[in-house]
């Protein structure tokens, strides 16, 4: 698991059940587009990643 330090969220697109947006963190190296369920509050989602999504995830959405 990654711990993220600086992290960024560009282009974010939301409504009331989805957040939609590309994740960054320069640091580590990782970059991928995701979509999250705030309802469950977990990540359905994850593509144009750079690492595998199991070594990514947990993203820091709160």
């Amino acid at each position: 698991m990654i711990h993220y330090i600086n992290f960024f969220f560009n282009n974010i697109e939301y409504d009331e059940n989805y957040y939609q947006a590309e994740f960054s963190s320069p640091d580590v190296k990782v970059h991928c587009n995701f979509r999250y369920n705030r309802k469950t509050k977990c990540c359905e989602e994850i593509w144009n990643y750079n690492r595998p999504p199991e070594e990514i995830e947990p993203i820091p959405v709160w």
